[in-house]
C-alpha cells in the first residue's frame, strides 16, 4: 500500500512528505495534541483504515482557499465484502459524520480476505482512489503547435510529456 501510494505521489508530482502516522514521534514518544493538531492542518492528504487515528481530519484546514485546496480524505472501511472487519451498515465510515467539512472524501473496502485481525485492500481499487483524488487536480491536455513544421501536439500531465497524437 505504501509502495503504490509513493508511485502515484511520483505519478502526480504531490511533493508532499509522506508520514505514516502512529501517535508517536520519530523516538517512539506519544505525540502531544498539539503536535497531532499540527501535523493533521498541515496535511493535504490523510489515508488510512477507519478509526480513532483517522478521525484526526477534524484538525484539518477548516477554511481552504479553493475546492481544489480541501484536504483529500481516502478512509478504508468494512463492507459486504469482509463482514468479519466491521459489521457493514449504512453509514459506515467518518463520511457521514464529517459531511460539513471541507475534505475532499473517498472510501474503499476491505478485500474479502480481511479478518478482525489483519485488513487487506485490492491494490486496483485503491490506485483508482489515487487516481480519482489526485488525477483530477492535473491540468486539461494543452495543445501545443509547432509552426515550424504545421504538427499539433496534444499533450497530457503525468505522461512526461509524450506527444499523446498528432494532428497535421
Amino acid at each position: 500500500v505504501i509502495t503504490l501510494i509513493k508511485a502515484n505521489m511520483e505519478k502526480y508530482h504531490r511533493n508532499e512528505r509522506l508520514i505514516v502516522f502512529t501517535g508517536n514521534d520519530e523516538e517512539g514518544n506519544l505525540l502531544s495534541y498539539t503536535d497531532q493538531f499540527n501535523l493533521f492542518r498541515r496535511a493535504s492528504t490523510i489515508i488510512g483504515p477507519h478509526g480513532s487515528g483517522l478521525a484526526n481530519v477534524v484538525w484539518s484546514n477548516p477554511f481552504p482557499e479553493s475546492c481544489d485546496d480541501r484536504v483529500h480524505m481516502l478512509e478504508f472501511i468494512g463492507g459486504n465484502e469482509a463482514p468479519k472487519v466491521q459489521y457493514p451498515m449504512m453509514f459506515n465510515g467518518y463520511y457521514h459524520l464529517f459531511r460539513g467539512m471541507p475534505v475532499d472524501w473517498h472510501q474503499i473496502t476491505y478485500a474479502s480476505n480481511s479478518t478482525g485481525e489483519v485488513t487487506f485492500v485490492q491494490l486496483d481499487d485503491l490506485q483508482h482512489a489515487l487516481d480519482s483524488m489526485w488525477g483530477s487536480q492535473l491540468v486539461e491536455e494543452i495543445e501545443e503547435v509547432n509552426y515550424s513544421n504545421n504538427i499539433t501536439c496534444k499533450w497530457s500531465p503525468g505522461k512526461n510529456d509524450e506527444c499523446i497524437d498528432l494532428i497535421s
